[in-house]
């Protein structure tokens, strides 16, 4: 017998005044050095996820530059400061520097997109007043360019409550069912994937069961 087309509504209540500062607009700050090359990039503010799980997120990359390449560099810097080195000698390690790598560029566009990226993440996980920028520019203690994202993170928000629409004309049984996969708590901070997984979960169930034309939005 074809049952009931269950529509399944899954509705979260949060708090919606976590303590922090307020979003302000994402600021710019072009690289005041002539060379373009990212020679690094790190994240400054970010205390919930590390440097190495925020690094998939953006597109923008440093360049890669491997122990033997550092080795031949070192070489080629203090051949180049000697001016009686043969022009071929230097020539030659500047041309096989080249080679050996590819040159990771900054990119403005591609660096507005990684704050759009990073923001997105962070909403995605529940911090929904997080916020982020980028400065571009030289670190001159150490002679290098960095690429550095400045994160303020806010309040993680917390599930508050939780209702469930579209379940009532389901049988008994496999109400019961559902009961056991749920995972969902009050008071527990929102991800989206948690909520997520929980209506295909609820769905999964419901299609196990019978309800073949069963979906949630």
């Amino acid at each position: 017998m074809l049952k009931l087309l269950p529509i399944i509504f899954l509705l979260l209540a949060m708090d919606l005044y976590p303590q922090g500062n307020n979003p302000s607009r994402i600021d710019v700050t072009p690289n005041p050095k002539d060379i373009n090359e990212i020679d690094k990039v790190d994240f400054e503010g970010n205390k919930h996820f590390s440097d190495g799980e925020l690094l998939p997120v953006i597109a923008s990359r440093e360049t890669d530059k491997d122990i033997f390449y550092n080795i031949l560099e070192y070489y080629s810097v203090n051949i180049n400061k000697n001016k009686a080195a043969p022009l071929y000698l230097r020539s030659g390690l500047s041309s096989i520097l080249k080679k050996m790598i590819k040159i990771s560029d900054f990119d403005k566009a591609k660096a507005d997109a990684d704050v759009k990226r990073l923001m997105n993440f962070y909403k995605y996980n529940g911090y929904h007043l997080a916020y982020a920028w980028y400065y571009f520019g030289i670190d001159t203690g150490k002679k290098r360019n960095v690429l550095r994202f400045y994160i303020t993170e806010n309040e993680l928000f917390k599930i508050k409550y939780i209702k469930y629409l579209g379940l009532d004309n389901v049988d008994p049984d496999v109400r019961a069912r559902i009961e056991k996969t749920k995972s969902l708590k009050n008071g527990v901070p929102y991800t989206e994937a948690k909520v997520l997984k929980e209506m295909n979960d609820i769905n999964f169930t419901l299609l196990d069961n019978g309800y073949f034309y069963t979906y949630y939005d």
